[in-house]
């Protein structure tokens, strides 16, 4: 073997363990959710192999939360200890950025860390996806509550509570009774009225 050759297989050879020592993304489990902060701790599923053998890999704690944020519009998510999802890891220190929300210089050198990932929640392992839910349709679930968006209309399942006016165009249809008040326009009466409101006077 020429001395040309082993020079290209020991770059080769280091190429590879570089390219293996870079963290870009990785599947993990929620420790712990801190809501305040939107930020967890996870621990990471695929194990490291350290001197032939595989190791659990160690927990990151404080990374933050993806979450949809747009000017005073906010999807924010909540998380429970087990639910698992992405890390992405960012190029660069990006503490100072994250910080100020700004253009900024990163605060150290370090590349590819796995302390500068991003939490993305919402990964379904095989046979754990939510079941119950309404075929062709945007839905918002918690439990057994949910809001459906569809192309024929919104489907509520479970109680609501407004704070707030509610203005109405159209008509509303009940199929029970109807609160006013603390007075029941099942059961009310008016003067003259012989039982239970049953439509406007004729």
């Amino acid at each position: 073997m020429s001395f040309g050759s082993k020079q290209s297989d020991l770059r080769a050879a280091q190429s590879e363990k570089d390219r293996a020592a870079v963290r870009v993304s990785m599947p993990v489990q929620v420790l712990a959710f801190y809501p305040d902060s939107m930020t967890v701790d996870v621990q990471p599923l695929i194990k490291e192999r350290i001197d032939g053998q595989y190791a659990s890999a160690a927990p990151l704690m404080g990374l933050r939360v993806a979450c949809l944020c747009a000017g005073e519009y906010v999807v924010r998510p909540w998380y429970k200890r087990g639910d698992i999802g992405w890390v992405i890891v960012s190029d660069f220190d990006a503490d100072a950025v994250m910080q100020s929300g700004k253009e900024a210089e990163p605060n150290t050198e370090r590349n590819h860390a796995p302390e500068d990932g991003l939490f993305i929640g919402g990964v379904c392992p095989a046979g754990t996806a939510p079941k119950g839910l309404p075929d062709e349709a945007l839905v918002l679930a918690a439990g057994g509550v949910y809001v459906a968006i569809k192309k024929t209309g919104i489907e509520i399942v479970g109680d609501i509570k407004i704070t707030g006016n509610i203005t109405q165009t159209g008509r509303a249809d009940v199929t029970e009774d109807v609160v006013a008040g603390g007075k029941s326009l099942a059961t009310h009466n008016h003067p003259g009225d012989s039982g239970g409101m049953t439509g406007p006077p004729n």
